[in-house]
């Protein structure tokens, strides 16, 4: 059961159930004539000292269910209002408290994958997104970006790293934040820390996607059902420190909301069923391809030998993971896998599950204005 203070401290009746699913966002055509979703958000933030350098453009891939209406209440509540120019660093601002000359203006893009929200439905692999991002990137006249993947949406992120972290190319993506992030189904130990429900669940996505997706629609039809309900049931599975931060941040609690509500009113609980099952299979790529190192194979007589990976060209890319300790949908050693795979950074924090994404937003973005 929910706690009766979450309860009454979460009422959730802004929401107009009869406004889904919404129009709202960009799309662009993408070669095969599919379409691409995306909402551009512009907003300033403030960071902890003056940054070292121009903030890139950020993407964002968000979980399941995600839409192009999640990216974090702190974007909400700092948006630039259209014709708003940011000029003078020395611009008063309306809180005495915010030095303006640590304040800067960001463009952040939250991406939809195909069969989610405005994007078309396609059986896309994770490689094939990160070319669909390459043409998003032409199209919007973007040559270097940041990106941060969340929760289902990593294994994407970690995709887009493999094929646009390379010095050639017209576009090039230059830090990856990846939190609390899906790894490859042969990940040692993956599960162990999971309860029941969450390995059955992952053995699914291996052994019978078919049977997995039974339970999918029946939590998408909940969902449309009672929304609030779903998600607060759902969060109760997870740390106190999750429910805590969305009591004290109740914007979490819409955004899961509306992007359950986007996708569900439009039938594409099967696109995350196509995506549940892409986690039992080969991602298509090797998360070491990412670090461009030097690496120890075997030759065909079973001895050592060394061989230079095509990912090289890497090196430049910038990785860092970001983990609860106490996740239990994917786990820390889930992230310690990836970072060790990847060579990434690696920063688990104690008392905390998967709404971790919430607290750590402004560490992400100090973070990316860090110099290389």
């Amino acid at each position: 059961m929910v706690p009766s203070t979450y309860r009454k401290n979460m009422q959730y009746s802004s929401l107009d159930y009869l406004n889904f699913p919404k129009n709202e966002g960009g799309t662009i055509q993408l070669n095969d004539g599919r379409v691409m979703g995306y909402k551009e958000y512009q907003f300033y933030h403030q960071f902890t000292k003056k940054p070292k350098r121009q903030l890139r453009p950020v993407l964002l891939i968000p979980g399941l269910p995600g839409s192009r209406f999640f990216c974090h209440p702190n974007v909400i509540d700092s948006l630039i209002p259209d014709g708003d120019a940011y000029n003078d660093p020395s611009n008063s601002v309306s809180d005495p408290a915010i030095s303006s000359h640590n304040r800067a203006r960001v463009t952040l893009i939250v991406l939809e994958r195909p069969g989610i929200g405005l994007s078309t439905f396609a059986k896309r692999t994770m490689l094939d997104f990160a070319e669909d991002v390459r043409e998003l990137c032409i199209e919007k006249g973007i040559t270097e970006f940041d990106l941060i993947s969340y929760s289902a949406g990593g294994p994407f992120g970690l995709a887009v790293g493999k094929v646009l972290g390379k010095k050639d190319g017209s576009v090039r993506l230059r830090s990856l934040a990846v939190i609390s992030s899906v790894a490859p189904y042969h990940t040692p130990g993956c599960t162990s820390r999971m309860p029941l429900k969450f390995k059955i669940a992952w053995w699914l996505t291996r052994h019978s996607p078919r049977i997995l997706s039974i339970f999918v629609k029946l939590e998408a039809r909940n969902s449309l059902r009672d929304p609030a309900s779903s998600f607060r049931e759902s969060l109760m599975e997870g740390p106190s420190s999750d429910v805590d931060i969305c009591a004290a941040m109740p914007g979490i609690e819409s955004m899961f909301i509306e992007s359950a509500l986007e996708m569900y009113t439009r039938g594409q609980s099967n696109t995350e069923c196509y995506e549940l099952s892409l986690w039992g299979k080969s991602w298509g790529f090797e998360l070491n391809e990412l670090k461009g190192e030097t690496v120890v194979g075997k030759d065909q007589d079973g001895g050592e030998m060394e061989a230079k990976k095509d990912a090289s060209d890497n090196k430049t890319l910038r990785i860092k993971v970001w983990q609860g300790a106490l996740d239990i949908g994917t786990t820390v050693d889930m992230a310690e896998y990836i970072a060790q795979e990847t060579g990434a950074e690696l920063r688990v924090v104690e008392g905390k599950g998967h709404m971790l994404y919430f607290e750590i937003w402004d560490d992400v973005f100090e973070w990316f204005v860090t110099m290389e």
